[in-house]
């Protein structure tokens, strides 16, 4: 078992929540009804929320005090500074399924960005730093 078979795991949940949204990305379908896209922005946004609580608590710390790989882990904390404050801007210009509903052409265009800048995110964790930690 790897030590990061936990963040691993969690990842694939956000991956699954990503690709349904990726499904409801539909400007006809979204002007008449974003409830069901809402739902799963609330879910990953939830799903988002813990895992990052988790590795701010227990990953960081860990590989912040290891000088082989602190500068690794610094970097990819710097960066979730700017994911974080992408997420927050696409929360407070959609907060809710009504806000689509007016302008489901942006909202697909903003859904869409975050949903690459984040499926980057977790495949470069996977690949660069959840192997680095497991190799600590």
């Amino acid at each position: 078992m790897r030590k990061t078979d936990s963040f691993r795991r969690q990842h694939d949940e956000i991956g699954a929540v990503v690709t349904q949204m990726r499904n409801h990305l539909n400007a006809d379908e979204l002007a008449k009804d974003a409830t069901a896209m809402f739902d799963l922005v609330v879910s990953l946004r939830g799903q988002l929320k813990v895992h990052l609580a988790m590795e701010d608590k227990t990953l960081y710390p860990r590989l912040l005090a290891n000088d082989e790989t602190k500068a690794t882990a610094q970097k990819f904390m710097d960066e979730m500074g700017t994911l974080g404050g992408v997420l927050a801007d696409y929360i407070a210009k959609w907060p809710r399924a009504e806000s689509a509903q007016t302008d489901p052409h942006g909202f697909i265009a903003d859904t869409t960005g975050l949903l690459n800048a984040l499926v980057d995110r977790v495949e470069r964790e996977n690949s660069d730093l959840y192997e680095l930690a497991d190799r600590s």
